[in-house]
């Protein structure tokens, strides 16, 4: 069992031990599961888009027991030019090393056009202990 105290230490490293943090979203309609890695991700090309690096805030022990810790809304945008993505979901990546490795992944409930000035997607990046 994993105690509280550990849970919160966890996520502090998850939050600042990682190097290059890298918030992406991917264009491809994957089931996102346990075997899913970075190569199976078409990272998102539309007009405007870059990866982000998300800012964590203070990890807590939420009402549950489980530690979690949420970061700044990260507001991807198209800028009005000619390449446009649906987008199926996001991904926060470690991506200091060569061989960029995800550490969570999920799917939209429904695919976001990104295919002119004005379209938008906002992401609140959350972590949350998982363990039973």
């Amino acid at each position: 069992m994993i105690v509280n105290e550990g849970e919160l230490k966890i996520c502090n490293v998850l939050k600042s031990g990682l190097g290059i943090q890298k918030i992406i979203l991917f264009q491809n309609n994957i089931t996102v599961d346990e075997d899913t890695v970075f190569g199976d991700l078409t990272e998102a090309t539309f007009s405007g888009y870059m990866s982000v690096t998300p800012t964590w805030g203070t990890p807590a022990i939420d009402g549950a027991g489980k530690a979690s810790m949420t970061a700044t809304p990260v507001v991807f945008a198209h800028n009005g030019g000619g390449t446009s993505n649906t987008i199926f979901g996001y991904a926060w990546v470690d991506a200091s090393v060569m061989d960029p490795k995800i550490i969570a992944a999920n799917t939209l409930a429904t695919p976001k056009s990104m295919s002119v000035l004005g379209d938008s997607l906002t992401i609140t990046p959350t972590f949350r202990d998982f363990q039973p």
